[in-house]
Order: C-alpha cells, then sequence, then structure tokens
C-alpha cells in the first residue's frame, strides 16, 4: 500500500447485525468513508431499514465523502 494512503476500520458505525466492514481512507489529507455491505435478506425493506441507522452514524461523523458499495440484488423501480 502507498504511504500516503492511510486506512482505519470504523467500528463506531457497526451497528445491528447486518455484515459490512465500515472504513476510513485518508488520502492526500482527506477522508472518504467506504462501507461494502453483503448478503442482505430476502427483504429488502427490513435490510434499508437495518443499514439506515449504521449509515447515519457516518453522516454524522462529519465526513462528507461517503461510498456505500454491495451486491443488494434489488429492482430500483420496485424497491421503494
Amino acid at each position: 500500500m502507498k504511504s500516503d494512503i492511510f486506512v482505519v476500520e470504523r467500528r463506531d458505525f457497526e451497528v445491528n447485525d447486518i455484515k459490512c466492514l465500515w472504513l476510513e481512507l485518508r488520502i492526500k489529507g482527506r477522508s472518504i468513508i467506504l462501507v461494502p455491505f453483503t448478503d442482505p435478506p430476502p427483504i429488502l425493506a427490513q435490510f434499508l431499514d437495518c443499514i439506515h441507522p449504521s449509515v447515519s452514524l457516518a453522516v454524522d461523523s462529519g465526513i462528507r465523502n461517503i461510498v456505500v458499495t454491495g451486491d443488494f440484488n434489488m429492482d430500483v423501480n420496485k424497491a421503494i
């Protein structure tokens, strides 16, 4: 890994029993939050309800760059 990239695991954003790994990447003085969510339950609405508190904690951290990734397997036309 390059010396100008620093990565910290952010367990303070973890809530519920959601499988995820919150990371804060510091690159050239800028912070980016990255979280890949995995293994969502079969009912998407429940999954979205479960990740909301976790994402809210990240938003409240004051870090403006937040990237949420994962294999959501959802039809965005039917999801909400």
